[in-house]
């Protein structure tokens, strides 16, 4: 288990109301030690039970004008920098005719700037120094930065469950960065977290030339934000249910909101959006029934995550970006022509030809060298080491959005001032746009705007109390249709108006042209695997290829919905943008031995649409969401290696619906029977499913 550091910034003010939820709910849940990192006043009250629980314990004389303690860090940080470069470099109180507070507590003018956004700023930079004299970075593996006045109305979530390479976050109140109330680290990246006022001096030029572009534009959470932009972390920025709310009691001291009272708690609530935020979690874990680790796995879509890839080529850019994806294992396969030593300093599980043999001897024999179905060995790695979620890819796709909401590609967006009258898929925004997802369906809302300058996202049902209103963005729930016309079906025809069609269609079959007929209507099936189509070079034959267009080619089409494929509606999908996301449904992702290159993805994923449906599970069909940039391919030799396929699949699909409750072993005989696959084929497949019915134990 993590050793886990709670670390109380600013204050312990509300003890008198949070103290016991505190413990209960965080210490105690996380078995975790607890720092405080207090400005202190004179008439501190050092018997609250904050301060006498803690174990680590950095206290600075609160000074009258915190520009003092400004002063302080400025010289701590300049005393080993060189004179002349000190000289060049912008003073940190030159920041201070920029918006006041992102200083609050400093005197400027003459005057006290309001708020406590320089207290925090000051505090981060105090306690990150008292944390390298006292060594605590390398005595602790998570680091939790909160405050002492919130209320718990669920048990902070296992930090095991939360990516130790990522920075994690409330999901809510950013204020247009990330808020700097709570903070979920490791010691991986808590230095990065806490330099902010480093940052501001080492890097006074650059910051404040960013800055003054908007002098009135910034806060503490936005200065957060632009610090980790900085630093190449913000996509690790992540977010995690907010479960507590700040409250005061009636005496309280506050330097900013003072909120609302509630006479049912006896108390005031701080800030609204953060009580129905945890309301909403509150009431939706009562509502469950689940365990609350239970219940923290599903609402954060807890599992281990994998990319897999095979490949006989060097590194390309489309791996490369797969190697540093936080929460994500990329794992690589190769073949007798990949050079192992390009790829056994990557950032990445690597599976040569010697790791094959010795991780699985039984099988490694029986799958051909040279041959596109050694994939299978990655499949393998990830089933016996309890993978949950696979994205099968390949070596020259890149996919272009945030992996981590793969399943949730709900929302478009409706831009007013830059396309009137059309939508935009919310992944095409900006990031602060995307960050917001989450937001939206934590409050289930159906009908929203959204404020771009600010980030900040509005509620038009009233189920949000964030404040801001605009009518620049606005958008809806992104919708889902059934295909339920039997038999082939051209799910591309959905997403553009130029003759195409998927691989695995024969290209004389009257539903190239075809659009399926879709419906309302949503079966009760789970769905267990997400198919991404591709621009530039999405999946089609060779056929297609040589006789209709061999350019580029972009779905110029979002309907504005995905699609399900009912029972025997057939389109097919491959493994070149394909998301599994049920590992009972692994033993599937077979890859037939002993057809051609260009036919066993496509003969796996038909054999696999009638094992999903006779279990009551099914395929969804979504926008693009990759791109290819095409390895070289010979189209004569694809058409060759096409040919079988072309000439076999609608008898494929005759079989399977007369067998439509048959096993992976059945099927595959039956097709040997058939003369569609070879007797080696039963074999192969027979140690397959031995490995999977071990490591699934």
């Amino acid at each position: 288990m993590d050793k886990t550091l709670v670390i109380v910034l600013g204050d312990t003010r509300g003890h008198e109301l949070t103290y016991d939820n505190f413990k209960k709910n965080v210490i105690d849940e996380l078995d975790a030690d607890l720092c405080l990192c207090l400005a202190v006043k004179p008439n501190y009250n050092y018997d609250n039970p904050y301060y006498k629980l803690s174990k680590f314990k950095f206290l600075y004389d609160e000074p009258e004008d915190f520009g003092d303690a400004f002063d302080y860090a400025y010289n701590t940080i300049t005393q080993n920098m060189d004179k002349k470069t000190i000289e060049g470099s912008i003073h940190w109180r030159e920041f201070l005719s920029f918006s006041n507070i992102l200083f609050g507590g400093v005197i400027y003018n003459e005057k006290l700037i309001e708020g406590g956004g320089g207290i925090v700023l000051f505090l981060r930079w105090f306690l990150l120094q008292k944390m390298k004299e006292n060594n605590l970075i390398d005595q602790y593996d998570r680091f939790i930065i909160t405050r002492s006045d919130y209320i718990y109305q669920l048990p902070h979530p296992n930090v095991e469950y939360l990516d130790s390479g990522c920075i994690w976050v409330p999901d809510s109140e950013h204020c247009g960065g990330y808020t700097d109330r709570h903070a979920v680290l490791s010691k991986k990246n808590i230095e990065v977290y806490l330099n902010l006022f480093n940052n501001l001096v080492i890097k006074s030029n650059d910051y404040y030339n960013k800055m003054k572009i908007l002098p009135d534009y910034w806060g503490i959470e936005k200065f957060i934000k632009m610090n980790l932009e900085q630093e190449n972390m913000v996509d690790s920025v992540k977010e995690f249910p907010y479960v507590m709310y700040l409250v005061r009691s009636e005496n309280g001291l506050t330097r900013f909101s003072k909120g609302t009272y509630s006479n049912q708690l006896g108390y005031y609530i701080k800030y609204l959006g953060e009580y129905n935020a945890s309301s909403y979690y509150k009431d939706r874990y009562l509502q469950s029934g689940l365990k609350i680790d239970a219940f923290y796995k599903e609402v954060l879509n807890i599992g281990k995550k994998c990319i897999i890839i095979t490949t006989i080529n060097k590194p390309s850019k489309q791996v490369m970006s797969y190697t540093n994806k936080p929460g994500w294992d990329l794992i690589v396969i190769g073949d007798s022509k990949t050079e192992d030593i390009l790829y056994k300093d990557l950032n990445c599980v690597y599976l040569g030809l010697e790791e094959q043999k010795s991780q699985f001897p039984t099988l490694f024999d029986k799958i051909p060298l040279n041959s596109y179905t050694r994939k299978m060995f990655g499949y393998l790695y990830a089933i016996k080491n309890k993978y949950d979620v696979i994205y099968d890819t390949d070596d020259d796709n890149k996919y272009i959005y945030d992996l981590d909401v793969f399943e949730d590609n709900i929302i478009e967006f409706f831009d007013k001032d830059i396309c009137p009258g059309s939508c935009i898929h919310r992944s095409y925004c900006e990031y602060d746009i995307k960050k917001i997802i989450y937001k939206m369906m934590v409050h289930k809302a159906t009908v929203y705007t959204f404020d771009k300058n600010n980030s900040l996202l509005y509620l038009k049902d009233k189920q949000s109390v964030i404040e801001h209103n605009t009518d620049r963005i606005s958008g809806t729930k992104r919708g889902v249709k059934c295909s339920s016309t039997p038999g082939f079906v051209n799910i591309y025809k959905q997403f553009t108006d130029e003759k195409i069609w998927p691989r695995g269609i024969p290209p004389g079959h009257a539903t190239v042209d075809i659009m399926p007929t879709l419906t309302d209507t949503i079966p009760d099936m789970k769905i267990s695997v997400i198919q991404g189509l591709v621009d530039n070079d999405p999946d089609v034959d060779a056929y297609y290829r040589i006789n209709v267009k061999n350019t580029p080619f972009v779905f110029e089409k979002d309907p504005g919905y995905d699609i399900i494929m009912n029972k025997y509606s057939v389109c097919p999908f491959n493994t070149q943008n394909t998301f599994w996301v049920d590992k009972s449904t692994f033993y599937a992702m077979y890859l037939p031995i002993s057809v051609t290159f260009r036919y066993t993805d496509i003969l796996r994923g038909f054999i696999a649409l009638y094992q999903l449906w006779k279990n009551d599970k099914t395929i969804k069909f979504t926008i693009p969401t990759a791109v290819q940039d095409r390895n070289e391919h010979d189209l004569m030799k694809d058409y060759e290696s096409e040919e079988p396929m072309y000439r076999t699949a609608e008898k494929v699909i005759e079989l399977l619906n007369e067998n439509k409750n048959a096993t992976i072993q059945e099927i595959y005989y039956i097709l040997f029977k058939n003369n569609i696959v070879e007797e080696r084929e039963l074999e192969t497949l027979n140690e397959w499913t031995n490995l999977v019915n071990q490591y699934e134990k």
